[in-house]
């Protein structure tokens, strides 16, 4: 027979620190995200011009409307947890994106003239 101090698993402290280490490997960083999302607002307007010539289906565009907005505002959480030195830099190319982006009101409305 086994003891009751057998049974119980044994105290493993590196599997808590290895998985906080996998937790934090899994956060994205900005410098991670900003590239995808520069790409997703490139797919986005190509997915815009074959709406607008009526070769795909506006609902896509939302969705990826969507997405960006989430990246963007993941992307300014982010900023928030950059070192003070960095958080300008950061903060003007994010804003860069955003501008560059049809995301606000252009957008917006030309999905809207589509019909979503």
């Amino acid at each position: 027979r086994r003891s009751p101090e057998a049974s119980a698993p044994p105290h493993r402290p590196h599997r808590r620190a290895h998985r906080r280490r996998a937790e934090s490997q899994r956060m994205t960083s900005i410098a991670e995200l900003l590239p995808r999302a520069s790409r997703l607002k490139y797919e986005i307007e190509l997915q815009l011009h074959r709406v607008e010539r009526q070769q795909a289906d506006a609902s896509d565009c939302a969705m990826g409307l969507a997405e960006l907005e989430r990246q963007l505002a993941t992307l300014d959480g982010l900023v928030a947890a950059e070192r003070p030195e960095k958080r300008a830099l950061w903060r003007l190319k994010i804003d860069d994106l955003r501008h560059e982006t049809c995301v606000g009101r252009t957008l917006e409305r030309c999905v809207s003239d589509v019909g979503i």
